[in-house]
């Protein structure tokens, strides 16, 4: 593999390979992650408590971490609550205030185990907390999701069609199709994974505004585009991925493997990046950040020719 003579990101050393600097800095070690897993379990089994004042069918770990793209220091750690009393979505978005107020109550209230376990706010659809792992003095933010199971109990074809013919729902239904999401992420190989860290990593160093869940799907999808080769040269991915950046306003990147999104969609227009779990879902970079996008993409492109890396 090349070694490239100059940083593509802050913290990569000369000389440093990309896997190199990735191994070194962004991918997280065992014990790392195993301090992670215990208070998220913790989290996990306090929830699902007899005295909770909400009755959990399940809970499913989802975020970065539960998908296996977080970058080491720097999860998002988010709990997908699946209640038993709501047999639909729209029978949960009537009660999510009551709901959500009573998981920040029940949280703050009776979780003792959790002194590092500090109130963010709560959202629309979640509460958020910042959680402490006393093992790494790291600080994680905890996003807990209300949902209704519905990928387990109705098709994704009738699921689609509620959506589509609801769209007050729409946004409701993200949290319950949090499975699909994990699923289609969570089986890449490895080698896309830590691909997905080194432009995570960028996006957060350079404050490029474009949401995690995007570069995951980017990623992904020029490894599909690809042909989903076992072994691939990252520099050129780097090279073909920064390539896409700069001109994402003409992204038109769709999946089909829960979905055929024109049975739902005709008023899309690039940029998209539609979410394969949710053909209501883009999340490419707004109109008003798709300018900042391809500058910072085409910064690293030209220090790429500056410093003699082929064109």
């Amino acid at each position: 593999m090349a070694q490239l003579k100059f940083a593509i990101i802050p913290g990569q050393n000369p000389g440093e390979t990309i896997t190199q600097f990735i191994q070194r800095k962004l991918t997280p070690k065992p014990d790392h992650v195993k301090p992670c897993h215990q208070v998220l379990e913790s989290l996990v089994q306090f929830l699902q408590r007899k005295e909770a004042p909400f009755n959990v069918k399940t809970i499913l770990k989802g975020g970065s971490f539960g998908k296996g793209t977080s970058v080491r220091g720097n999860s998002d750690l988010d709990l997908i609550l699946f209640l038993n009393d709501y047999p639909t979505v729209a029978a949960l978005k009537k009660d999510l205030p009551m709901v959500l107020h009573q998981v920040k109550s029940y949280v703050q209230t009776h979780a003792h185990w959790a002194e590092e376990l500090m109130f963010r706010r709560v959202t629309r659809l979640s509460v958020q907390f910042y959680l402490r792992i006393p093992d790494l003095d790291e600080v994680h933010q905890v996003e807990i999701f209300p949902a209704v199971h519905v990928t387990e109990t109705t098709s994704k074809d009738n699921i689609y069609e509620v959506m589509k013919e609801n769209q007050e729902l729409q946004d409701y239904f993200m949290s319950s199709l949090a499975p699909l999401q994990i699923a289609f992420v969570s089986q890449v190989p490895s080698k896309v994974k830590d691909l997905i860290r080194l432009f995570k990593y960028w996006a957060q160093v350079e404050r490029v505004p474009v949401k995690l869940y995007f570069i995951e799907l980017l990623v992904i999808n020029h490894w599909v585009t690809d042909g989903k080769p076992h072994n691939f040269d990252m520099d050129i991915y780097v090279k073909q991925l920064l390539q896409q950046l700069a001109d994402c306003r003409s992204l038109a990147i769709s999946f089909s493997d829960n979905y055929n999104y024109k049975l739902y969609r005709n008023d899309l227009r690039a940029p998209y990046v539609l979410d394969p779990a949710n053909p209501f879902q883009n999340v490419a970079p707004s109109v008003g950040d798709v300018t900042t996008v391809c500058q910072c993409a085409i910064v690293v492109l030209n220090e790429r020719l500056k410093y003699g890396a082929k064109p």
